[in-house]
Order: structure tokens, then C-alpha cells, then sequence
């Protein structure tokens, strides 16, 4: 008979799939069979077919169960029990056909039983009790299943794997979370945190919103002490990174202080810490982190409180021996106004008019209060007075507490535009030895030992001596690598926070320092990697843009001349910096990429100034011409005046210039341009030196996470320690 859909060849269609060429196309015809016996209802028929084959038909007939659709027919569970008790087939797949058997079966004792007896023949408590709760995941309800389980849980004691306690499962599993923080997972003992990962690496990979619940709330219940922020961490680090998921963890993380591990994206706070503010200076009062002096006026005269921090000193409270001139005046009146008012009201009318008394009455007391007003010298301003008092009443002695140096920070913010620089000195000198004295003890003494010490270097040009040239001693230590990190870019943050009160300082204070980090070794890309981590230090020196440091490093390496002595003579911005403070504070506010001071003849420098050569090119005045083959010559305009021609402009001059001038300009454009670019544009390993190393390594912190090395600043990705300093 022809096989139809009512009436199939079910012992042809598993033969065909008995003798399928691999696994994958016989599991493909499997399921086709079970699907067409079902709806014949021949299932047994077809079990029968596959398991009689021999030993290599078990395992399909067992999967034809498996893929059956609802319902299973009854009569299937005394055919398949033979094949359920075979501890040579996959535990799994026998599972999963014993729950599609109780699920066909009544639910009580007489037919569950057998199935349950031939799933766990053979197999210990434990292990028997874990295929039992494997079993109960592949059924929807069986409640003599449930009685079974629970039966064999209290009948079976479990060995806690780190204190050999002996437990029930159900106690086994609280026992291991509260005792040990351990999670009890598929029989074994397992930290909670591979669970966690193993969530977060599924939800990362298939991006399913409940494989995201789930690793939010595994997470709230395993670690509930821990930010959530951690798993959405977690997930942005799986595989590259998606942009806007990194830029909500630098965010975040920028709001706490700290940056990113640049590869599990970890929160690493900002090895420094930011710069305390300035002080509250202001109405005659000076404060900060609980110290404060202020300063009244009373009619009792001046007082003054100073006070510190509750617990360490109590508040003292000062009178000042000195009224202030108008009160002083009020005062000197008053004795003249008592005895003249008593002199009017006592002497008689008869002796003498009581108008004589009262008029020399006014006249003694108006000249006491003018005296007395305008003859004393006025009180010095409160808050200025305010200001001095806690330099000499709270600084000395002060401690070494972080409220202190906090204190001391922000005092010395506040004296870099307020106060008297001369009344100070003595204690700015010894603070700065202080200071010094605590500057290994941690980022925040840094931050007041660099306080201090620009402080006195802004100081120091009231009193005399040269503000730029002292900056510059500053910052030697740091581009030494004698201080860190903490220390310099503290420094350049002060400094730039107070206003250049003339053009040019900060680009000749560039110059010194850059003079100083070319002598200690550090090349131009040194620099400029230092500069990606140090804002402030980068701001610092922003005249020096990369090809600017290159050709500064070609100057300063050449110092000596040798290498441009046959086009003429020339000094490098370095040693003109040094050695004019006045004249290159000018020059460099026009001219901040300069390199090279040409020398020529008096009186070409008396008609044009200097000549600087420079990054852009060869600078005459206010023009810069950069091309070696421009026009360059002195000619006479037909109003009869001479020019200097520099390529499309024209510079006007009071008299004829010597011949050699034109040549010799461009000598040097094409000395610019044939020598110096190419030694600035020499291949660079673009790694950090050994001096780089030393300034950089300070910030290098390693991620308590995945234990990566690695540069950290506030509200970025890390750059890992091995790409900026290789191995070797």
C-alpha cells in the first residue's frame, strides 16, 4: 500500500534516518519522524523501529521522545524505561525524555515512580538527588515529583566543600552564601562573581533585554553593597567597546574623580587630587577648611579673632590698643563737650553770657575731633590686616594635618593677588621648608609645597627679584623628575590662574622651562606625551605646539652654533630669554615660536629691531615670510624712500641698508628650510625615554580588576603603561 499522511511507512522514514551520513541530518529526519508519527498516531511503532535497530538506534529513539509534540501518548513509558535506565546515553537527553514521560503519566506514585527509579538507578543520594531537581525544571507541575524531592532532601546529607560541614541541600545552599559567600550552582560550590560574568558576557553578546534584567538583578543580589554601574561597566567592556556606553561610564566617572581602565573600563580614581580653592578673603575675614581670622571694628576699637578648627586650639579673641580715626575724633570731642555743657549750665549769666562757654565749648571740641581724626594715621584695611594676621598668627606652627595643609593651600591661592608681599616674606620662607619637609607624604603636600612656591617666586619680583626666572626654578624639580606629577601640575595651575601682567611673560617662562626639560633629557616627544596626561602643564608651555617643540629641541641641541655658523651668527631663544628678560618678554609676545636671534650688523638691527628666525619662518617686524625663493631686497620706491621687500610686503626704511642684508636673510630661510625642518622631521619612536618615564610613572596605577598597568587621569580611558613605555 501506498504510504500517506494518514497511514506513513514509519519503519522507512527510520530507516532513512538510521542511515543518515552525520548527526545533524539524522537529528533533522528524527524530528520529522516524530512529527509524522504523531499525527498518525503510530509514536510506539516508530520507538519500536529505531530502538530494535541495535545499540546505534537508542539514542534516536530516545530523541523521537524528546521532539514529540503534545501530548505523549501513555502507552510510550513501559518502551522507553529500558532505554531511560542506560547510563551509557547522555545524562541530559535522558532527563529530558523522563520529563516528557511524567508529563504523560498520572500523577501518582504508582507511575511516577518507575520513571524517577530509572532516571537515578545506580546513582548515590547526592547525585540521585540533583538529577531529581534537574528533573522538576522539565516538568510544569508533578506533585509527587515534588514529594520525591523533598524526600530525598531530608534523607540526604551534603559536605560543605571548604569547613567539611555535613548539611540538607536546602541548608548546604544558605550555608555556603552566609558562611562562605559561595553560591551553590549545578552541585558545586562556585564564587558568585564567575556567575556574574558568565550573565554579563551572555547579555553582552546577544544584547537580549532579559539577559540584561538578569545581570542586573544577579547583581543586586549577589554584591548589593556594590554600584550597579559595575555591571553596565561590565557589559561596555565585553568585546569592543560601544562609544555611547564608554561616554556614560567617563561621565560617570569624571564625577567621582577618576578615569577608565582602558580594558575592563573599571573606575580608577585620578591619582590627583584637584587643587584646593582659594580662600574666603573678604569684609575683614580670611578662611578656610575651619581656620579664620577676622577683623572688626567696636566701639571699644579693633578686634580681632583668630580661630581654628573645633578640638584643636580654642578661638582667641584679641583688642587692638588703636581706635579708628573717626571713633579717636568722637572721642577727643567728647571731654570738651561734657566740661563746656556743665561750664554753660554752672557759670552765672551775670559773670559772663552763657553764649561765651557754649561757642568755646564747639570750638575745643570740633579742633579735638580734627586732630584727632586727620593727625592719626588711619587703620590699616581689615581684610588686608586679616590676611597678614594668618600668615603671622596661624601659619607657624600650624601641624600637619590634612585640614592644614588644605588651609595652607588655599591661603597661599589667595596671597598670589591679595596682601603685602614684604610683611609675609619671613613666613613664606619658612613654609616653603615646611613644606618641603612634608612633600613626600602624598599628592595633597605636593599640591602646598608648589603653593608656596610660587607664592614666593610671585613675591619675590615686589621685593626685587625677576618673577619669570623664578617661575622657572619652580618647575626645574618636576621636568627632573625629582617631584611628581602632583607637584608640577599644581604649579602650572597657579600660575596660569593668576592674570600675565605683561605680554609675553608666560611665553619666556615656556621658554625657560622647555630649556630646562631639553637639559634633563626629555626630547620634544617626551613632551609632548607628558603633555597628554598633565593639562595644565600642556597649557603651560601651549606656545610649543609639536612641530614648534621639534624645532626647538634642534635649537637648543645645537646651542653652541656649530651648525649654522657658515650662514651667520645667531643665538637661540633659550639664551636670549635668559640673558634679556625685558627685550624677549616683548619679542616673544609677537613672536612666541621664535628659535633663533640672528646677530647682524648695528645698524640693520638699529632700522629693523631684532630678526628672529622662527617656526613659521624668518621674522622681520611684523611680517614673516616662510618661502626660501621669495623676493627678498632692499629697493628705492619712487618717492624716493627705501624698502625692504620680504616676498608681497614691503617694510619702510629710514636709510639705505647695506647690500649684503638681502643675501644674508635669505641664507637663513634656506638654512630654515634644507636644515633645520629636516633634523625637527627625523623619525621618532614616539615612546617615552627613560626622563619621560621617571615624570610619567607617578600616575601609572594598576586596576584592582584586571591588574592592567596604565596612565590615569580624571574623565578619560587610560593608555596602557606598555604602550607609552615598551618592554626593552
Amino acid at each position: 500500500m501506498t504510504p500517506d499522511a494518514r497511514n506513513p511507512d514509519v519503519a522507512a522514514l527510520a530507516r532513512e534516518a538510521l542511515a543518515a551520513p552525520d548527526g545533524r541530518v539524522r537529528s533533522q529526519l528524527v524530528r520529522r519522524l516524530a512529527r509524522v508519527a504523531h499525527a498518525a498516531g503510530r509514536v510506539p511503532e516508530a520507538f519500536e523501529a529505531l530502538h530494535a535497530s541495535g545499540p546505534g538506534g537508542v539514542t534516536p529513539a530516545l530523541e523521537l521522545v524528546a521532539w514529540l509534540p503534545d501530548p505523549v501518548p501513555a502507552s510510550l513509558a513501559p518502551l522507553v524505561l529500558p532505554a531511560l535506565q542506560n547510563a551509557d546515553l547522555p545524562l541530559p537527553l535522558r532527563t529530558a525524555v523522563a520529563g516528557r514521560l511524567l508529563s504523560a503519566v498520572p500523577d501518582d506514585p504508582q507511575a511516577v515512580a518507575p520513571i524517577v527509579q530509572a532516571l537515578t538507578e545506580g546513582a548515590s543520594k547526592a547525585v540521585a538527588l540533583d538529577r531529581l531537581l534537574d528533573l522538576e525544571r522539565h516538568v510544569v507541575r508533578c506533585d509527587t515529583l515534588d514529594v520525591l524531592v523533598e524526600a530525598a532532601e531530608a534523607n540526604t546529607a551534603l559536605r560543605c566543600p571548604r569547613c567539611d560541614e555535613r548539611l540538607t541541600r536546602f541548608a548546604l545552599i544558605r550555608h555556603l552564601w552566609t558562611r562562605h559567600g559561595l553560591l551553590f550552582h549545578d552541585g558545586q560550590a562556585v564564587e558568585p562573581r564567575g556567575v556574574l560574568a558568565a550573565t554579563i558576557t551572555a547579555a553582552a553578546e546577544g544584547r537580549d533585554a532579559r539577559l540584561l534584567d538578569e545581570s542586573f538583578a544577579a547583581h543586586a543580589a549577589y554584591y548589593p553593597e556594590e554600584d550597579a554601574r559595575l555591571v553596565f561597566q561590565a557589559l561596555a567592556s565585553q568585546g569592543p567597546p560601544d562609544a555611547a556606553e564608554v561616554e556614560q561610564l567617563l561621565t560617570a566617572a569624571d564625577a567621582d574623580h577618576a578615569g577608565l581602565c582602558p580594558v575592563c573600563l573599571n573606575a580608577i580614581p585620578d591619582p590627583l587630587p584637584e587643587l584646593p580653592p582659594e580662600a574666603s578673603c573678604g569684609a575683614g575675614r580670611v578662611s578656610a577648611e575651619g581656620y579664620f581670622v577676622e577683623v572688626r571694628d567696636g566701639p571699644g576699637g579693633r578686634v580681632v579673632e583668630v580661630g581654628r578648627p573645633r578640638g584643636d586650639i580654642e578661638t582667641l579673641t584679641r583688642v587692638g590698643p588703636r581706635l579708628s580715626s573717626r571713633l579717636a575724633g568722637v572721642y577727643s570731642a567728647l571731654p570738651a563737650l561734657i566740661l563746656g555743657t556743665l561750664a554753660t549750665m554752672l557759670i552765672s549769666g551775670r559773670v559772663v553770657s552763657p553764649a561765651v562757654p557754649a561757642a568755646v565749648t564747639v570750638v575745643l571740641a570740633l579742633a579735638g575731633y580734627l586732630i584727632a581724626r586727620y593727625a592719626r594715621k588711619p587703620l590699616p584695611d581689615a581684610t588686608a590686616q586679616a590676611l597678614a594676621l594668618a600668615w603671622s598668627d596661624l601659619t607657624p606652627g600650624i601641624g600637619r594635618s590634612p585640614a592644614a595643609v588644605r588651609f595652607l593651600t588655599r591661603l597661599c591661592r589667595v596671597s598670589l593677588r591679595l596682601g603685602d608681599p614684604v610683611n609675609r616674606s619671613p613666613a613664606v620662607y619658612e613654609l616653603v621648608a615646611h613644606a618641603a619637609v612634608l612633600a613626600d607624604r602624598g599628592p595633597a603636600q605636593m599640591q602646598l609645597l608648589a603653593a608656596v612656591r610660587v607664592l614666593q617666586a610671585f613675591d619675590g619680583a615686589t621685593l626685587g627679584r625677576e618673577k619669570i626666572a623664578g617661575l622657572a626654578g619652580v618647575f626645574r624639580p618636576f621636568v627632573r623628575a625629582e617631584l611628581p606629577p602632583a607637584y608640577g601640575e599644581a604649579a602650572a595651575e597657579l600660575v596660569l590662574s593668576v592674570p600675565e601682567e605683561r605680554p609675553g611673560e608666560l611665553a619666556r617662562l615656556a621658554v625657560l622651562v622647555l630649556a630646562d626639560a631639553f637639559d634633563a633629557g626629555l626630547s620634544a616627544a617626551d613632551l609632548m606625551t607628558a603633555a597628554r596626561f598633565l593639562p595644565n602643564f600642556r597649557d603651560l608651555i601651549a606656545g610649543a605646539l609639536p612641530d614648534h617643540l621639534r624645532l626647538l629641541q634642534v635649537a637648543f641641541e645645537n646651542r653652541r652654533g656649530f651648525l649654522w655658523a657658515k650662514v651667520g651668527n645667531a643665538s637661540t631663544v633659550f639664551e636670549f630669554a635668559d640673558a634679556s628678560p625685558t627685550e624677549s618678554r616683548k619679542l616673544l609676545a609677537v613672536h612666541p615660536d621664535a628659535l633663533l636671534v640672528l646677530e647682524l650688523d648695528e645698524a640693520t638691527e638699529a632700522e629693523l629691531g631684532r630678526v628672529l628666525l622662527t617656526a613659521r619662518g624668518l621674522a622681520v617686524g611684523p611680517v614673516v615670510v616662510a618661502d626660501p625663493d621669495a623676493a627678498i631686497e632692499v629697493v628705492k620706491a619712487g618717492d624716493g624712500l627705501w624698502r625692504l621687500q620680504l616676498g608681497a610686503s614691503r617694510l619702510p626704511l629710514g636709510r639705505k641698508l647695506p647690500d649684503r642684508l638681502a643675501g644674508q636673510l635669505r641664507a637663513w630661510l634656506r638654512f630654515r628650510d634644507a636644515v633645520l625642518m629636516p633634523l625637527a622631521e627625523r623619525d621618532d619612536d614616539r615612546t617615552a625615554s627613560e626622563a619621560a618615564a621617571q615624570v610619567l610613572t607617578p600616575l601609572v596605577v594598576t586596576c584592582p580588576l584586571c591588574q592592567t598597568a596604565g596612565v590615569h587621569r580624571r574623565g578619560r580611558v587610560g593608555t596602557p603603561w606598555l604602550a607609552i613605555r615598551p618592554p626593552g
